[in-house]
């Protein structure tokens, strides 16, 4: 009878804390695979490339620009070090892009620790459904970029809402 008591109360906590780790387990599990087909997504599809803020998704320049000035145009000038000029933005656009249900811009972030960044944005009708934020070495076009986020900007996986 001690025997049969003993393994009810051990099954009963391998269940009770079996469940709960597989419950966090399959919410991280259906997080990567949504980041993942997001991912590949981005990957294998066509954008129509700009290079001007006017022609980029109003909701997205109002994200990546600060409070003072609109992410700068490709060439315009911009805060591109720790000397900043509030007049001037602290971004530029390198390129951008839009596909069926994805948006991207590909940008120059100045100030203390300047670097380049890809900024990426799965939309649901006109709705934003989920965005990721990557520093990524900067790329001269599409397919470079594409090259770069395989093997750059998903080691850290980024970050992502």
């Amino acid at each position: 009878m001690r025997k049969s008591k003993m393994a009810i109360c051990v099954s009963f906590l391998v269940v009770l804390l079996g469940c709960g780790a597989t419950n966090q387990g399959d919410i991280m599990v259906n997080k990567a695979l949504i980041l993942n087909s997001f991912e590949q997504e981005f990957l294998v599809k066509d954008f129509s490339i700009v290079k001007n803020r006017n022609e980029i998704r109003k909701e997205i320049i109002s994200t990546l620009s600060g409070k003072s000035a609109p992410i700068a145009n490709p060439g315009e000038k911009y805060n591109e070090t720790d000397f900043i000029d509030l007049q001037y933005p602290t971004k530029m656009i390198v390129f951008a892009g839009s596909s069926n249900g994805i948006s991207f811009v590909h940008y120059l972030q100045g100030g203390l620790a300047p670097h380049s960044a890809l900024y990426l944005v799965k939309y649901e009708g006109n709705k934003a459904i989920f965005e990721c934020s990557y520093s990524i070495p900067k790329a001269n076009n599409l397919d470079e970029l594409k090259i770069l986020f395989q093997t750059e900007a998903r080691k850290d996986n980024g970050s992502c809402k």
